[in-house]
């Protein structure tokens, strides 16, 4: 081992993991997070890492989300006044309840749109 180093004819490297990954934030049911966690748990992975491996493969593999929209033979299908009566009894905020209506009917929208290739 030297005594001296001399750094001054060393080139400046870009660190190559610098821009790999980009930080979002993304809300998740408690019941993804629950499943997750125990799973990092067996595996000894972080649980935010395992996500990231889940989508990751998920886009490699182009898998896309079949929706499938079923009311349950014992329950009315909600639409307008019933929508607002049912999301009231939630507890939910009203711009928690007006962002839901508004994501549902987006998924519905795209339902019946038909596929773009």
């Amino acid at each position: 081992m030297k005594k001296e180093y001399d750094f001054a004819k060393l080139k400046a490297v870009r660190n190559p993991y610098a821009s790999k990954k980009k930080a979002v934030g993304i809300n998740l049911s408690p019941q993804v997070l629950d499943y997750f966690k125990k799973l990092a748990v067996e595996t000894g992975l972080p649980y935010q890492k395992l996500i990231d491996l889940y989508l990751l493969d998920c886009a490699k593999r182009r898998r896309k989300l079949t929706l499938k929209w079923v009311a349950p033979d014992n329950e009315k299908v909600c639409a307008g006044r019933d929508l607002a009566k049912a999301l009231s009894k939630t507890g939910l905020r009203q711009n928690e309840a007006r962002t839901w209506r508004r994501d549902l009917r987006t998924a519905r929208r795209r339902l019946k749109a038909p596929p773009t290739e």
